[in-house]
């Protein structure tokens, strides 16, 4: 469910949605919310993304799925080079919203509520990165980084960084999606 929502469901829309980008809309930019913690994971394997083998739990599938939306702007960056398209993947930093209401059980739920008052964001501040990466004249030809508070960050995970995973998942996206070959428009 995870992967469905955070990553192949983003990944179908943004294919889908393509084709206007590039023959009504150049230039223009598309911004994938991921989160710095697509680099907690570790012996990511691209070919079981559904965890179909393997050990699954619910934080290491979060994880996957937001290293899947860097490398799915990364290799959309890639793909869409001299179009006047741009992508970039952005973290926006823990945002108080209501999950923190809803997550959880009673103790877990009020240890999230607790850390969430000292180290969180509030809903505007967490925005600022998506916004600056839409609209800010300086972000118009920059493509395939990830970003944090409104600049490129270090904090990205060496497999954020690997072009060749990047177009692995990439292939293995389109196949689990079930994505034509007409519904490819680079």
């Amino acid at each position: 469910m995870t992967m469905a929502t955070n990553h192949f469901g983003h990944f179908l829309l943004g294919n889908l949605l393509l084709v206007r980008l590039l023959k009504k809309c150049s230039p223009s930019r598309i911004v994938i919310t991921s989160s710095d913690s697509h680099g907690h994971i570790s012996g990511f394997d691209p070919k079981n993304l559904n965890f179909e083998k393997g050990e699954f739990g619910p934080y290491r599938s979060y994880c996957q799925s937001k290293l899947c939306n860097v490398l799915y702007a990364r290799h959309l960056s890639h793909l869409l080079a001299d179009t006047g398209v741009v992508a970039n993947s952005h973290c926006p930093g823990l945002v108080a919203t209501e999950i923190f209401q809803k997550s959880g059980g009673f103790l877990v739920g009020k240890l999230f509520r607790f850390l969430a008052l000292f180290m969180s964001k509030t809903v505007e501040q967490g925005a600022q990165t998506i916004i600056h990466l839409a609209t800010a004249p300086e972000t118009a030809t920059i493509s395939g980084k990830f970003f944090m508070d409104c600049k490129v960050s270090e904090v990205e995970s060496s497999y954020g960084r690997d072009n060749a995973l990047a177009k692995i998942v990439w292939e293995e996206s389109e196949q689990i999606v079930g994505l034509k070959p007409e519904e490819k428009h680079y």
